[in-house]
């Protein structure tokens, strides 16, 4: 048995992934701008008008609240002693309401921003854009529609060994 070769068997496994590779930047300088704006705006105001009128006349016992219009009235009663008790309306307080609209201007601050996008490679330099993309020197105010780079989905690089 001296004479046996021992054989050895290799065999070989691949192990691949991926990883994410740096391939550049954006550097997105923003400015808010303001400005004032003159706002127009109704204003309502109510007053209310006292006003008590002396009554003195016989009433059979506590008096409504009524309205008269936009007049609303509140009677005012007392019982006086005599022979016999009798209730007498001494006054009303008559209530009237009236609207007064006007006009009033009110300056307000606004704000809109501007944001400029400079694309930079992986070493941090500026990068010239690429035939996907807008002009990078292009300034926007923000709310509009982005550069197409920046809609581009992330890529990633394969991944040798681990």
């Amino acid at each position: 048995m001296e004479d046996e070769t021992v054989i050895p068997v290799i065999r070989e496994e691949v192990d691949a992934g991926t990883r994410t590779v740096e391939t550049g930047a954006v550097r997105v300088h923003k400015t808010v701008h303001e400005h004032q704006e003159v706002i127009q705006q109704s204003l309502a105001e109510e007053h209310v008008e006292i006003q008590r009128v002396t009554k003195n006349q016989r009433v059979n016992g506590p008096q409504p609240i009524r309205h008269e219009g936009d007049t609303i009235i509140v009677p005012v009663v007392k019982e006086v002693l005599r022979v016999e008790k009798d209730w007498v309306l001494t006054e009303e307080i008559r209530l009237t309401r009236r609207r007064e609209d006007h006009q009033t201007s009110q300056p307000v601050s606004v704000a809109h921003e501007e944001a400029e996008v400079v694309r930079l490679d992986a070493s941090g330099n500026h990068a010239p854009p690429d035939a996907e993309c807008e002009p990078l020197s292009k300034k926007g105010v923000l709310g509009e529609q982005l550069p197409k780079f920046l809609d581009l989905k992330t890529k990633s690089t394969p991944r040798t060994g681990s």
